[in-house]
């Protein structure tokens, strides 16, 4: 198994560009931002139809040198739409290699059988990294994937596991969030910001910013994740300027939350 690539501490997740065309221009600002940052970017060919490959793309052409490492989740990894999602995104986003896949078990335990059994999709996956056009392939998992998830980390299948982990969520099962807290196998944490919780419920998020002795969420979110050695990088994403340099501000001196201050936090969200 390849080790997973140095990755950022933050990750700009594009899932909000692209949603307006009348917005285009200023997605495309926003994205030369957190090019110019030399953060880790997140997508996906789904990501409001497509729209959000054509932002990136515009984005990066505008400035070669800074084209980004890319993260890019393949819709649906049954083996014959592997190779043509990866070389699709290659040609759509203008860039030579997907530093890391993200593949997405369309059935639960699908990708984790076929890799066990070495059957085609590894077979397509280990040939896609030997031509240069995928750095490592890393594993979504929920908690309905947590099981097959499992046996992929007993077995050392994957350099790497995405799934949601913030304040607010940790989306898997308490055996596999185990086992990453062992230190078994690096995560890659999706959804930085727990956004719909802080809107929805400001005074416990102001509660939790206040435990936390952070000024806001962002910063809340930011120190939380990196405060696990397990989490490689958070991915969070948004369509504001002001929010997305909030977030490279803090970025730029990554730290921890220490630990009782920690285990506060974890103590509220727990009572929530």
């Amino acid at each position: 198994m390849d080790p997973l690539p140095a990755l950022s501490p933050f990750t700009f997740g594009s899932m909000s560009l692209g949603s307006y065309e009348g917005r285009f221009e200023a997605d495309i600002r926003l994205a030369r931002r957190a090019m110019e940052a030399g953060v880790w970017f997140h997508t996906s060919p789904t990501y409001h139809r497509g729209f959000s490959f054509l932002v990136l793309r515009m984005a990066f052409d505008a400035d070669r040198a800074r084209v980004p490492k890319l993260i890019v989740k393949i819709r649906d990894a049954r083996p014959w739409l592997l190779r043509f999602e990866v070389e699709d995104a290659l040609r759509r986003l203008g860039v030579e290699q997907i530093a890391v896949a993200q593949l997405v078990q369309q059935h639960p335990g699908a990708i984790v059988e076929d890799f066990l059994s070495g059957g085609p999709l590894r077979a397509e996956c280990e040939a896609l990294k030997a031509e240069g056009k995928v750095g490592a392939f890393c594993l979504y998992c929920d908690r309905a994937r947590s099981e097959a998830t499992l046996r992929a980390v007993d077995a050392e299948l994957f350099p790497g596991y995405l799934f949601y982990f913030n304040p607010v969520q940790s989306d898997v099962s308490v055996p596999l969030r185990g086992a990453f807290e062992e230190g078994r196998a690096p995560v890659l944490a999706l959804r930085t910001l727990g956004g719909a919780f802080f809107q929805s419920d400001p005074e416990a998020g102001a509660r939790l910013c206040e435990a936390g002795g952070c000024a806001d969420p962002v910063e809340l979110s930011l120190r939380y994740a990196w405060s696990f050695p397990w989490v490689r990088t958070t991915i969070g994403g948004t369509a504001s300027e002001t929010h997305l340099d909030r977030y490279l501000e803090v970025a730029a001196h990554p730290r921890p939350l220490d630990p009782t201050t920690l285990a506060r936090v974890r103590a509220l969200v727990a009572q929530g």
